[in-house]
């Protein structure tokens, strides 16, 4: 998670960036946000939780200050990230450089809160005057692989496609587009193969999330002939 944020606070435009808990605190820290002492990050970061604490209502926060501009993302429903701009920043690319790391973000913040166990350890092997040689274990089934999402969007059959639906769904909520898309191409994974065949399900689900009569129709006549193939 460090590692990331660090590559937001690199971004010449953006002075430090951070994730914060609403409900224990700074999480991780990169940069130095101006102007602003740990009492202040922790009223900024209540009131955020307040805020995304429904995100399909709220999708990113902006507010200028004096010296400093101030952008806020969900990355879930009890955590934001934070990223604090110089005052002639152009927001249009911070927040373009931000929606490429938040998937990755959103894995980070998860394994950062659910670790993996550690490695069972090595029995020591009991030593028996006429031991006979102890029965293989059977090795556990593995575990079912989730889908490479990142793979289906710049290799997979259906690249092209999706490539078209990002597109499609820029025209009609602007630059959160991706992380939406990508939400929802998770959630129509975790249903079936992801093929051309259940494209429609997953036009269901884009449009769920839009949420308005007018831009649902909208999407769909841009996408449609993309259904009409199959």
């Amino acid at each position: 998670m460090d590692n990331l944020l660090k590559d937001i606070e690199e971004f010449p435009e953006v002075s430090a960036a951070l994730v914060y808990d609403h409900q224990k605190g700074v999480l991780a820290l990169q940069g130095s946000p101006p102007n602003t002492d740990k009492n202040e990050l922790g009223y900024i970061g209540q009131a955020l939780g307040k805020l995304f604490d429904k995100r399909d209502l709220v999708n990113g926060l902006e507010m200028k200050f004096e010296k400093t501009l101030l952008m806020a993302r969900p990355i879930s429903n009890d955590a934001s990230l934070i990223a604090f701009c110089i005052p002639s920043a152009d927001m249009a690319l911070v927040n373009m450089n931000i929606s490429m790391t938040l998937p990755e973000l959103q894995d980070a913040l998860e394994d950062f809160r659910n670790p993996p166990p550690p490695p069972p350890q090595k029995e020591e092997p009991q030593k028996e005057a006429a031991a006979k040689p102890t029965p293989q274990k059977k090795p556990p089934e593995p575990a079912s692989k989730d889908v490479d999402i990142d793979s289906l969007y710049s290799s997979g059959p259906l690249a092209s496609t999706l490539s078209e639906f990002q597109n499609a769904l820029a025209f009609a909520i602007g630059p959160v587009s991706e992380m939406v898309l990508r939400e929802c191409v998770e959630e129509w994974s975790k249903d079936g193969e992801c093929t051309e065949k259940r494209l429609g399900e997953l036009v269901t689900i884009v449009c769920r999330e839009i949420d308005d009569d007018e831009l649902e129709e909208e999407f769909r006549e841009k996408v449609d002939h993309l259904l009409m193939v199959h």
